[in-house]
């Protein structure tokens, strides 16, 4: 389980929110491993702060809720210790909700990869970057996490 930060990128009206996270990795004594996730982010519009001059800007009243499904490849450094790194990067699903696009809402294929190290036995940090695969958007969001292992 995780909790921390987020940050959307490619439309100016979201950029921080909260990200909460579930993952399911089988136990593996070697170092390529396998790791599925499960996560929301949600984003809330804000206001752009300009300089002079300063033209009006249309700011979607919707929040953004992102949930994406992953499957992922794990490379971890010292495997079995309670305290290392690891490198991870996979495939999934993203389901865009209550946005200004569409219809309000769309599910796309996405990649991510990032990074994280174990604090312990059961805490741990992360950071990843998802994006998705379309050429028409240049969408992706960084979930900043803080985690507990069971």
């Amino acid at each position: 389980m995780s909790l921390g930060t987020a940050f959307e990128s490619g439309e100016r009206y979201y950029r921080l929110g909260v990200a909460l996270g579930g993952s399911f990795a089988p136990r593996s004594a070697g170092r390529v491993g396998m790791r599925f996730d499960l996560g929301m982010q949600a984003f809330d519009p804000h206001y752009k702060v300009c300089s002079y001059p300063c033209y009006p800007q249309a700011v979607p009243s919707t929040s953004l809720i992102v949930v994406s499904s992953t499957a992922n490849l794990v490379l971890a450094h010292r495997p079995l210790s309670e305290s290392g790194f690891y490198l991870l990067a996979g495939l999934g699903a993203h389901w865009f909700a209550a946005t200004p696009y569409n219809d309000g809402t769309y599910l796309k294929l996405g990649w991510n990869g990032g990074g994280g190290v174990r604090l312990g036995s059961k805490l741990f940090a992360e950071v990843r970057y998802h994006g998705l695969i379309d050429p028409r958007l240049t969408r992706g969001f960084v979930p900043i996490t803080l985690g507990f292992r069971f």
